[in-house]
């Protein structure tokens, strides 16, 4: 095996905004699969970690772009992101494909700022195409809400999708 190529992305601490809760356990999370790559992989690990302000989304398509795209035939790319995943809206240029108008999301750091954007599943797919197609091999875990489609071809009909339909259905009562 070649080297593997690591971005870590992780956001516990949001600038404060009333829309989007304060997590706990993202650096964590991060911090471990970061241990966990230093012990398994050794010298041939080249890792970045964006964590909090770091992890603003002009920085993560960066490094995703540099770092991950340095991988070659032989190599691992892995992108780790744990923190805020939303529903947003589709760029008008891809309503006519998704209907429902809502893409899911990676929320960076500046994304609610002023200018901000999201990470649209739709662009991360391109960041991973553009990765794969230097012949490494790249891997994605998403460690956050609406993370179903990050990199799921929506064609693929072998593809599993761990949810279920919305019900209208109610418990009958409550705790026993």
């Amino acid at each position: 095996m070649g080297r593997v190529h690591a971005l870590i992305a992780a956001i516990n601490a949001y600038p404060p905004n009333p829309r989007v809760p304060q997590l706990t356990g993202c650096l964590a999370d991060a911090e471990n699969v970061a241990a966990y790559l230093k012990d398994r992989v050794g010298p041939s690990l080249a890792l970045e970690m964006l964590t909090d302000a770091e992890a603003a989304r002009p920085a993560i398509m960066e490094q995703f772009r540099t770092l991950l795209g340095r991988a070659g035939p032989g190599d691992v790319a892995l992108f780790h992101y744990s923190g805020h995943g939303v529903p947003a809206g589709t760029a008008p240029d891809f309503a006519d494909y998704f209907p429902a108008a809502m893409d899911e999301s990676l929320l960076c750091y500046d994304s609610y700022a002023d200018g901000g954007l999201v990470l649209a599943d739709k662009e991360l797919a391109v960041l991973v195409e553009h990765v794969a197609a230097s012949g490494a091999e790249v891997c994605v875990t998403l460690d956050c809400c609406h993370s179903g489609s990050g990199t799921r071809d929506i064609g693929d009909e072998d593809a599993l999708v761990r949810s279920a339909a919305t019900t209208r259905r109610r418990t009958v009562r409550c705790c026993g």
